[in-house]
């Protein structure tokens, strides 16, 4: 479940029938949460081998089919795709490099 800042900020631009993906999915809650608000979330990307389990197994129950990829968010491949809303949620760790 989002928040209650960013399911206000979201249900006020009217996002119906959007297709969202998330970086750093984690278990996937957040991503599927937006189905309430008539987003599609079509991609949810995690590096997480355990976190993906767990979405696997939410997205399931939800009868949502997501694709979950695992991929370091960092450095996403070239084939994400294209979104009308990409979503990032606390818990992603930022990398510093240099």
């Amino acid at each position: 479940m989002l928040d209650a800042h960013p399911n206000h900020f979201l249900r006020a631009l009217e996002l119906g029938r959007w297709r969202a993906v998330q970086i750093g999915g984690n278990n996937a809650r957040e991503l599927l949460s937006l189905t309430s608000l008539g987003i599609t979330p079509a991609r949810g990307i995690e590096q997480s081998p355990a976190f993906l389990d767990q979405a696997r197994v939410l997205v399931a129950k939800a009868g949502l089919q997501p694709c979950l990829p695992e991929a370091d968010i960092h450095a996403l491949p070239g084939d994400v795709g294209t979104f009308d809303l990409a979503l990032i949620t606390i818990g992603v760790q930022l990398q510093q490099h240099g």
